[in-house]
C-alpha cells in the first residue's frame, strides 16, 4: 500500500470523497477547489476513475454503508482489514463534522460519540461465511481523531 505522501496529492490520510477509503490513493480526477465556508475549501471531482469501486458494508446497528475503494483494494478486501477501513472512515467523518457542518460544538461532540462507536459487522455485496465474520475487527480507539 503506498504511503500517504504518495497516495494522493492532499497528503490525507482517512475517507474522503475521490479517494479509496482504505488505501487513499486517487480513485478521481480533480479540478480546482470551491470555497464551501469560510477558508475551508474542497477539491471539484471531475471524473471518477476506472480503478473506482465500492463495497457495501453491514454496520453493528444494522445500518448499511457504501465505501468507496479503488480495484485493488476491493478485489483483496479481507475481513481483517474491517479495522482500517473504520478508523479511516471515522476520522472521516470527524473531519467532515469539525469543517463542515453547522451545529454547535456539543451537538458536533455528541454525534462523534456516538459514531466513532461503529464498527463492520459484514459485507453485503459478497456476504461473509462464519469463519470470516470471525476475524472481524473493531477499529481501535487510539487511531481515532474524534473528539467528543
Amino acid at each position: 500500500m503506498p504511503n500517504v505522501t504518495d497516495a494522493n496529492q492532499f497528503d490525507i490520510d482517512y475517507a474522503f470523497p475521490g479517494l479509496c477509503s482504505l488505501c487513499h490513493i486517487e480513485i478521481a480526477d480533480f479540478e480546482g477547489s470551491r470555497q464551501i465556508k469560510d477558508g475551508i475549501f474542497r477539491p471539484i471531482i471531475k471524473r471518477i476513475k476506472g480503478i473506482a469501486r465500492t463495497i457495501e458494508v453491514k454496520l453493528d446497528d444494522k445500518s448499511t454503508m457504501t465505501i468507496a475503494l479503488c480495484k485493488r483494494c476491493e478485489s483483496k478486501f479481507k475481513p481483517e482489514e474491517t479495522r482500517e477501513l473504520m478508523e479511516s472512515e471515522i476520522n472521516g467523518w470527524q473531519h467532515e463534522v469539525s469543517e463542515v457542518v453547522t451545529w454547535d460544538d456539543a451537538k458536533k461532540r455528541k454525534h462523534m460519540k456516538e459514531y466513532a462507536k461503529r464498527y463492520i459487522t459484514n459485507r453485503i455485496d459478497k456476504k461473509w461465511n462464519k469463519n470470516q465474520k470471525t476475524k472481524v475487527k473493531k477499529p481501535r480507539k487510539s487511531k481515532l481523531k474524534v473528539r467528543t
